[in-house]
This record gives structure tokens, sequence and C-alpha cells, in this order.
């Protein structure tokens, strides 16, 4: 016969198994939290030869061979099971015209979350370990 203590044990050990199961689907997919644009300072040219600026509503952006996703204006979005293991290229749109693009491997990377944002002095693309940019949050 098996007592109330026996059942509870064997809920915890299958309970416990599970969760690290999910937590092991997540490290093996990447994700890509898109940071909204930057808002422009007034009188400030952007510096540099890949700057990339446009009216904001022109924005958008593509992940590889994704269907373009407009860049967000106010709160920042979640790219999810991006593939951790393959090279990905972003690339950055106005008005629909290529603009700029960045090649890179989650394994150049501390963690497999990443922040992707257009640096408001060259407005230029950019692409970090989210952890090192605490301005980037995806909910």
């Amino acid at each position: 016969m098996i007592g109330p203590f026996s059942h509870r044990k064997a809920l915890v050990t299958l309970l416990t198994l599970l969760s690290l199961q999910v937590f092991a689907l997540q490290e093996k997919s990447g994700s890509i939290c898109v940071d909204p644009l930057p808002k422009p300072v007034e009188g400030r040219l952007a510096l540099g030869k890949g700057s990339v600026r446009c009216e904001a509503e022109k924005y958008s952006f593509r992940i590889d061979s994704q269907p373009l996703h407009p860049w967000p204006e106010k709160d920042a979005i979640k790219i999810e099971n991006v593939d951790p293991t393959s090279t990905h290229r972003i690339t950055v749109f106005c008005g629909g015209k290529a603009m700029e693009s960045a090649i890179f491997r989650f394994s150049e990377f501390k963690t497999k979350k990443l922040c992707l944002f257009l640096n408001d002095l060259y407005w230029s693309i950019q692409i970090w370990d989210a952890k090192a940019v605490p301005w980037c949050r995806c909910r």
C-alpha cells in the first residue's frame, strides 16, 4: 500500500522533471527583443555612413526570410523561436528599401536572449545581449 507521502513525493518528482524539460526547450531557441525607435534629438544629424534615418512609420525590419515587421514605435516586441545554431541576417528597411543589414550568430553572445535597437547617435542597428541593455524590455 502506498501512503499519501509517497504520492506527494512522486508528484514533486514528476513536476521537477517536467519543469526541467520546459527549461531545456526554452534554452534551445533564441529570442530577439526589438526595442522601440529612439526619439530623434532636435538639430542632431545622424553621424556615419551607415545611418538609417527616415520617418518613424516607414521603418521595418526582417530577420532572415521572415516577412517584414514594422519597427515598434512605443513598446518593444519579442521575436521568439529563433534558431540559435544558424547564422542570421537582420535587415532594416526605410519605406520598403533595404538600408542596412547585419549578420550574427547566437554563439557570438553570452545568452540566447538578444536585443535589437537603433543607436540614437549613428542611427545604425545594434545587436547586444539583452542583459547588457537595461532599456530593452520585452513583455
